[in-house]
């Protein structure tokens, strides 16, 4: 009989796509290698969908039970999950991003000054303690000292994933010269950091106009919606761009397909060191270097090998985006034959969510040595 997997995660499956969509690539690997897999999500975000997951894991019997980390909301959890492993179930918290780097968020997004204090309150208040319950901790980036008190040998520093059999690769948009096309995809928060982007479009069309340079168009395309969305929009009509920056709204499906094929570069986060995170593993950098496109960033990706031909790296600061240092790159990366297959078998070999379920593997058959788990240097513990 094969074990038993249940992943619980009480999110907004309208508004996190990405999260969803990494969530079932995940259990879809992990079927696929022959376990019985099940998708628990909590109706909604906020206390209630923890309630919910909560109400779940009392009733539960699972070998393994992976939980989307819930914050300041994890006191709820606490007693059901310390019921699910006295049935025998191993327990692993999913972290999205370190609790440290959360607290910069809160403060970020805050509308209510109050309100963004209270929060970050309760989260020093939970947490640690409240995931020393679990079997393992799964975290993307560098965890405080803090938030990592008991659980050091039990955390494990892994990389997000894409399902890169999901997409098929073609040709993108031919790069004459003349334009080139930058896209980025996000539920758009500050520290994504497109406003370096526009910036920048507008320092290099202001030189282009005063016939300082003759380099080609840059356009810059936004898909998605988000707090900020507002702020750049605003900015775009600032600095006069809105000829060069255009905003596409949320897209899914074919019309987005059809975006990125028509993209000649990926913009991943330019931002994440406004909430103080340096080591990341942004799931839209996977999903950009899959569907065949090189990518730019500023923070250092977990996977990722600095100086990797295929990436731009910016500076982790708020400067405006170098357009003609990107460009140059470009012009580099094309003039050494890259196509959009070299950026896609990358992920292919690298960044699948096949060669990332090891974290989970591992528990179930600790006697067994799987290829795919990293170097001890990638291990936090």
């Amino acid at each position: 009989m094969s074990l038993k997997i249940c992943y619980l995660a009480a999110i907004d499956r309208r508004k996190d796509v990405g999260v969803v969509t990494k969530i079932e690539s995940t259990m879809q690997a992990l079927t696929r290698k022959g376990y019985q897999c099940e998708i628990f999500w909590g109706t909604e975000d906020g206390w209630r969908g923890v309630m919910q997951l909560r109400e779940k894991l009392l009733r539960l019997d699972a070998d393994l039970i992976i939980l989307r980390g819930c914050g300041y909301y994890s006191l709820i959890l606490v007693t059901a999950l310390m019921a699910a492993r006295k049935k025998g179930a191993k327990v692993v918290i999913d972290i999205p991003t370190p609790v440290a780097n959360g607290l910069f968020e809160i403060w970020g997004q805050r509308t209510c000054l109050g309100g963004a204090l209270m929060r970050m309150i309760l989260l020093v208040l939970s947490l640690p303690w409240s995931h020393w319950v679990a079997h393992r901790i799964i975290q993307y980036g560098r965890e405080h000292p803090w938030f990592m008190l008991g659980l050091k040998d039990k955390t494990v520093l892994a990389g997000n994933g894409f399902d890169t059999q999901a997409v098929c690769v073609k040709n993108h948009a031919a790069y004459s010269g003349d334009e080139l096309v930058l896209i980025g995809v996000a539920k758009l928060f500050f520290w994504h950091g497109f406003d370096r982007v526009i910036k920048g479009i507008a320092a290099y069309e202001a030189d282009r106009q005063a016939s300082l340079h003759s380099g080609p168009i840059v356009v810059f395309r936004i898909v998605g919606d988000g707090p900020e969305k507002a702020k750049l929009e605003a900015l775009v009509d600032e600095v006069a761009v809105t000829d060069y920056v255009h905003f596409n709204g949320f897209q899914v499906g074919d019309k987005l397909i059809e975006l990125f094929v028509s993209s000649h570069v990926g913009v991943s986060p330019l931002g994440c060191h406004r909430k103080n995170l340096t080591l990341a593993s942004p799931l839209k950098t996977r999903e950009y270097l899959a569907m065949g496109l090189p990518v730019i960033f500023s923070y250092t990706d977990v996977d990722i090998d600095e100086g990797a031909a295929f990436v731009f790296k910016a500076a982790a600061d708020d400067s405006p985006l170098s357009i003609p240092d990107m460009l140059t790159w470009y012009a580099g990366l094309r003039k050494n034959g890259f196509t959009p297959s070299h950026a896609h078998e990358f992920a292919r070999h690298y960044l699948d969510f096949s060669v990332k379920t090891w974290v989970y593997e591992e528990l179930l058959n600790p006697q067994e040595t799987n290829p795919n788990k990293p170097k001890p240097d990638r291990l936090i513990g």
